[in-house]
Formats: structure tokens, C-alpha cells, sequence
């Protein structure tokens, strides 16, 4: 007999598949792993059952989906990546592995608040919540220093080229550039104390250092025909470029958002951009700048024609 306890929790393969699915009450579930210490979600497993039916299987694009809405309809939940089990009876089944959220307050999009408590899930009032909150410290992801990675092994290159932007523009004051070059990379947070923080290891640090980071930046690009067809994919993971030859190079790879529109003018044609680059870079600036550095969850452009 499977027991559920306040680190696991069964569901039955109905509850999310098909017309029976309750993908909204799985996903405060979430919620309330989240707000407490973590855990698992079983799947295909009854919650009286010790065994998934020797029959059942599991469809890998469904698990996909399945943890793409729920990463929709939640907000500072960290879900890991899913992993279909056999069981001895031959039955599949699959299991999402809730991260606790140390360091914010896990709610559904609708601005809900759940925590797990025992075997259950309880909806947290206002009282509560402003005890939740007092255990979740105030932390500043960009400002900490967890890879202790010394300013002499970031990327030279890197380094010399934002201080060089940073001197040429004329949104930076003289007050700044006028500072030492450690004391403008420590002005804007990118180094403390001689060591690169998260935000100076987005900016400065070299693609393996990157790639340590808990949930860098990675970004999907798909472009839809008038069917709505997916007829172009194209990826940038988080390890490659920091965020400014990131935008550059969607910039670059995104043609369909160069495209432009003939409009008359007097004797001549006018050609007017469908996608001013002005406004596209600024939604990319934008996106990148507010995303969650402490929870997993992409950035996706989607094109259609």
C-alpha cells in the first residue's frame, strides 16, 4: 500500500490526461510542495493502489505538456525534469519533483496560496501568509556569489567590452566613469569583494561558468504559418552568450521579425517594417531583465504569419 505523506502525493493517470484532467487543483498541489519543503507527485499511481495497472503506459510528449501548463498556471514553483518509472507489475508511470521556494512565496497565476501540511493541502489566509512570507528571507538572486569565482577568471574579453559601453554612453554619469574599473563592475553589482555574483557571471562570466547557473536564460524561437503550423524552431541556451550578444544574435537569427510591408507614398513605395526593431528589442530587454533567476521557466517568441 502507497502511503502519502507530507513529501508525496498520488494521482491517478485520469486526473491529468483526458476530460477527467484537474490540471488547476494539481497545480496548486504544486503550490504546496513548493511552499513547504518540497516533494514528490506520483502519476498513474491510485492513491489506494500499491501498483500502476500492468497495462498502462506513459506518453513522453504528454509529460512534456503536462509540465508546460503547470509551469503556466504557477508562479515560483521549480519543477524538475519529469522521469517515466516501470513498475514490477509492467505498468508506467512518472514522477514531477517539486523544489522547495526558500526564498519567495509559491502561488497559483490566479494568486492563490497553498501549503502542504502532513498528507494535505490548506489554502493560506492573510494571517498566515504574513508568516510565510517571515520565513522566506528577502534574497537578491543577481547579488550573491555562490560559484566563488574570482574577477581573474571571468572573461577578459567580456569584461573590457562592457566597460567600454558603459564609458561610451551618455546614460552613464561622469560620476561613474570616472571610477576605477572594479568600482564600476562593484557599482553595478557584477563583483563583490573580488568574486563575480550571479549577475556578473550572466555578464562576464565564460559559457561553462554559465552553465551552472540554477536556471539561466534559454530562449525558444517559433515561427507559425497560417494554419498555425510550427514551421521554424530555433533555440539559445543559457550558456552561450550573455544578454546583450543574446538579444544581438536573436536579432540576427529572427528574420521574420525583419520582415516589411510596401506601402504607396507620392511616386514611390514606402517600405514599413511589420516589427519595428525598436519595439522588438525592447520586449526581448525586457523579458530578460524580469525573468526568474530562482525558478526554471524559459522565454518563448512566438511568430505567426
Amino acid at each position: 500500500m502507497m502511503i502519502e505523506d507530507k513529501d508525496t502525493d498520488y494521482k491517478s493517470l485520469r486526473k491529468v490526461t483526458g476530460k477527467t484532467a484537474d490540471l488547476k487543483k494539481l497545480a496548486e498541489n504544486c503550490v504546496c510542495f513548493a511552499n513547504a519543503q518540497g516533494g514528490r507527485i506520483i502519476i498513474g499511481i491510485e492513491d489506494e493502489g500499491s501498483a500502476p495497472p500492468p497495462s498502462q503506459s506513459v506518453n513522453i510528449e504528454d509529460v512534456n505538456k503536462l509540465v508546460k501548463t503547470l509551469r503556466s498556471l504557477t508562479d515560483g514553483v521549480g519543477i524538475a525534469n519529469p522521469e517515466i518509472l516501470e513498475h514490477d507489475s509492467g505498468g508506467q508511470y512518472f514522477e514531477l519533483r517539486i523544489m522547495p521556494s526558500t526564498r519567495i512565496i509559491a502561488t497559483t497565476t490566479s494568486g492563490k496560496v497553498f501549503i502542504r501540511v502532513s498528507d494535505n493541502c490548506y489554502p493560506v489566509g492573510n494571517e498566515e501568509l504574513t508568516d510565510l512570507a517571515a520565513e522566506k528571507t528577502a534574497f537578491q538572486w543577481e547579488i550573491v556569489s555562490p560559484q566563488k569565482i574570482d574577477i581573474i577568471e571571468a572573461d577578459k574579453e567580456q569584461i573590457d567590452k562592457l566597460l567600454s559601453d558603459l564609458k561610451k554612453s551618455d546614460k552613464v554619469s561622469d560620476f561613474i566613469k570616472e571610477k576605477e574599473d572594479v568600482e564600476i563592475l562593484e557599482f553595478y553589482q557584477l563583483v563583490n569583494e573580488g568574486r563575480l555574483t550571479n549577475l556578473g557571471v550572466l555578464w562576464l562570466g565564460k559559457p561553462a561558468q554559465r552553465a551552472r547557473l540554477s536556471y539561466p536564460i534559454t530562449v525558444q524561437y517559433i515561427v507559425y504559418n497560417e494554419l498555425e503550423e510550427k514551421v521554424r524552431k530555433k533555440e539559445w541556451h543559457y550558456h552561450i552568450h550573455n544578454p546583450k550578444d543574446l538579444v544581438l544574435e536573436i536579432e540576427k537569427e529572427a528574420v521574420e521579425l525583419t520582415y516589411s510591408t510596401e506601402i504607396p507614398d507620392v511616386l514611390f513605395r514606402k517600405s514599413i517594417r511589420q516589427y519595428p526593431k525598436e519595439v522588438v528589442r525592447e520586449i526581448l530587454i525586457n523579458a530578460i531583465a524580469h525573468k526568474k533567476y530562482t525558478i526554471s521557466g524559459d522565454i518563448f517568441i512566438e511568430v505567426y504569419h
